[in-house]
């Protein structure tokens, strides 16, 4: 790869990592300006983003099975707000939508 290129593909790269910390940032600004006391209020601030226990329901499986598709790679990562695991809704609808497609 030439210079030029790597240097382009770094730039695009880092304006990425800087867009998610600033969108992590926002997030973690909005719980601490509301003073959430609790994790369970998130969802209020960040409607968005589905708790483990929400994937759980929408997907009617375990914990565990949560857990072990992590560990297999054929599961989305999640964000961790504190020990709190949230994943981005519109990414478990493109993980459903995929998994629809492969099983078609």
């Amino acid at each position: 790869m030439a210079l030029g290129q790597t240097l382009c593909w770094l730039m695009k790269a880092s304006m990425e990592i800087a867009r998610k910390v600033d969108e992590n940032l926002r997030v973690f600004s909005a719980i601490r300006n509301r003073s959430v006391v609790g994790m369970s209020h998130l969802h209020e601030i960040r409607p968005e983003f589905y708790t483990r226990l929400e994937v759980q329901q929408k997907l009617g499986i375990s914990e565990a099975t949560i857990f072990r598709w992590l560990k297999e790679g054929t599961f989305p990562k999640p964000m961790k707000f504190g020990q709190k695991n949230m994943w981005r809704i519109s990414t478990i609808e493109e993980w459903i939508a995929a998994q629809e497609r492969g099983a078609a």
